[in-house]
């Protein structure tokens, strides 16, 4: 009779409150990529720009730009390339490219190579609290790693709320972000990289990728149902067991 009430119990809490996969509930509001590039040989700047931008869609985003500028036989470039792309709302990937050339301009102040921001933007909302968490890796051939600046940031509107900045590749890590309901952030990840003055002859290869999970927070009353629930199984399978042990033994 007692495993027959503790069936019916745990019978009712599921039917009252079935436990299933909680899914927090984004909604996308609007993505844009936008490169940056320049080059200097020592005797005037040239630059490249490019800017793709989509309201709610989750299209992928890939932009590419290329900056060289010449002195007589001598040249510096920078080139890079990106791409977003969703699997759903509440996750998806950036990978950005950033290629530096320049022949020997160590002769000249004003040689410079570099990328700018503003990079990549996604502004979302989420229904329910919920937990973002970026993996990363960088990679980078070539010298002058420490030319690498790549920066995230997390906005509510304009206003900052978290920053990283990047270590020296090679990096790779994960961060974690909190995100509250009903409040409409924007993630920004872009490349800063840059070199100046005098460079010499190189060339370097700066990769990295970024992947985005946006998953809920259980609300304490249901991660106590959950408890609750598991414990009246466990009580229930112990009940059977004794009785069905006491059953053979007065056989």
């Amino acid at each position: 009779m007692k495993a027959l009430l503790s069936a019916a119990l745990v019978v009712s809490v599921f039917a009252a409150f079935p436990l299933h996969e909680v899914r927090a509930g984004i909604t996308p509001i609007s993505s844009s990529l936008s490169l940056h590039a320049e080059a200097n040989a020592g005797i005037g700047l040239v630059q490249n720009n490019q800017s793709v931008a989509q309201t709610s869609g989750l299209n992928p985003l890939s932009a590419s730009v290329f900056a060289q500028a010449f002195n007589g036989n001598l040249s510096a470039a920078t080139e890079s390339d990106a791409t977003a792309t969703w699997t759903s709302a509440s996750a998806g990937q950036f990978s950005i490219h950033t290629r530096f050339t320049t022949d020997n301009l160590s002769s000249y102040y004003d040689s410079r190579v570099a990328t700018g921001s503003p990079g990549w933007f996604y502004t979302f909302n989420s229904d329910q609290t919920a937990t973002l968490t970026l993996n990363y890796a960088i990679t980078y051939t070539g010298p002058y790693a420490y030319s690498t600046l790549l920066d995230f940031n997390q906005m509510i509107g304009s206003s900052l709320v978290t920053q990283v900045q990047f270590g020296i590749p090679p990096s790779s890590g994960t961060r974690s972000f909190a995100i509250n309901p009903n409040v409409n952030y924007t993630l920004q990840i872009f490349d800063n990289s840059n070199l100046n003055q005098f460079l010499p002859r190189f060339t370097s290869n700066m990769n990295a990728t970024f992947s985005f999970q946006i998953t809920p927070v259980p609300e304490p009353s249901a991660f106590a149902l959950a408890v609750l629930g598991a414990t009246a199984l466990r009580v229930l399978r112990h009940r059977k067991l004794s009785e069905s042990e006491g059953v053979g033994s007065r056989s």
